[in-house]
């Protein structure tokens, strides 16, 4: 694999000079990482959300997730966690619906 460090990758350095646009997540970005497959062990839900779910969080304001997406999280440590995103006053994750 080749990795190019001398192009700016757009898409990020937009991130870091405006960090409150909404950035839409996949499922993906939610899951802590699982490789017991291949004889390491995962991480525990509460290490994955503070050492990544939170900073992100509070890094960038507006993140969102489709409802679809929100609706296909299987693990309920999840879905607790986007709940009570969901649920903060004011509301600390946004839920893009087809119906808007």
């Amino acid at each position: 694999m080749t990795v190019d460090v001398l192009t700016k990758n757009p898409a990020l350095e937009s991130l870091f000079i405006d960090p409150q646009q909404v950035i839409t997540l996949d499922a993906n970005f939610l899951i802590p990482p699982d490789r017991s497959m291949h004889l390491i062990p995962g991480i525990s839900f509460p290490q994955f959300q503070a050492i990544w779910l939170d900073p992100i969080f509070q890094l960038f304001p507006h993140l969102a997730v489709h409802e679809a997406v929100r609706d296909e999280l299987v693990s309920q440590d999840i879905k607790t966690f986007i709940q009570i995103k969901v649920n903060a006053m004011p509301s600390e994750i946004i839920i893009h619906k087809d119906s808007e």
